[in-house]
């Protein structure tokens, strides 16, 4: 349902458009909400990469923090071998990036799904 709506919502935009597709450096800071170039979640980061693609390379700088959730991160428009999606941690870190998702309670049994 999630995938249908994200088509829906993707045409939807392209066709005013409305999308602008990523480029540059981007933070994942599930400190602070979504807006600007930060998203609060691995979640939110693929919604946006789904309905907007990119048109150069990204990278996405995570802070530290324990990120419980499943993401699966389908075609991407725009991303290429140049294009290329780049995810690391932010240096000023002072504990772990992590992501967890308890596969037990899914049927789909992945935390990050290509």
């Amino acid at each position: 349902m999630k995938s249908l709506f994200s088509l829906f919502l993707l045409l939807t935009l392209t066709t005013l458009g409305l999308s602008t597709p990523l480029s540059g450096t981007y933070t994942i800071n599930s400190s602070l909400p979504n807006g600007g170039t930060n998203f609060s979640s691995f979640n939110a980061t693929e919604d946006s990469l789904t309905l907007n693609g990119i048109s150069s390379s990204l990278t996405f700088i995570v802070k530290h923090g324990t990120y419980l959730e499943q993401v699966n991160f389908g075609s991407i428009t725009g991303a290429s071998s140049v294009n290329t999606i780049t995810f690391k941690a932010d240096t000023s870190n002072t504990s772990p990036a992590r992501i967890k998702f308890n596969t037990a309670i899914s049927a789909n049994h992945y935390v990050i799904q290509f």
